[in-house]
């Protein structure tokens, strides 16, 4: 992962994921709480870079937070896969497990 990217977010267009895909954390970043429901699975983190690769290694997906707190889920419903991720940029409301009530997952 290049650290020196001043994107927030950048897609790579091409491979596509076909039957995984690997979660990527900067070294710097931390998981803080995981979050499992029925049909859900994720974490709270402390996160600077992740990222999103296939089964290849590739990276498809880049995205930077700089040190904010971000919720991660991972989401299926009706047989399809959803990814969810939550962070407030002005600090205004808490990033935490209370955000999910909002979400109405069930």
């Amino acid at each position: 992962m290049n650290s020196r990217s001043k994107r927030a977010i950048s897609i790579r267009y091409g491979p596509r994921f076909r039957d995984g895909m690997n979660v990527n954390l900067s070294p710097n970043s931390q998981i803080t709480e995981y979050l499992q429901g029925e049909n859900y699975k994720g974490f709270i983190g402390n996160l600077f870079r992740i990222s999103f690769s296939n089964e290849r290694n590739q990276h498809i997906i880049f995205m930077n937070y700089w040190g904010q707190d971000v919720i991660v889920l991972f989401y299926i419903k009706d047989g399809r896969f959803f990814l969810i991720m939550i962070h407030c940029v002005d600090g205004v409301l808490p990033v935490d497990a209370s955000l999910l009530d909002k979400l109405n997952l069930e």
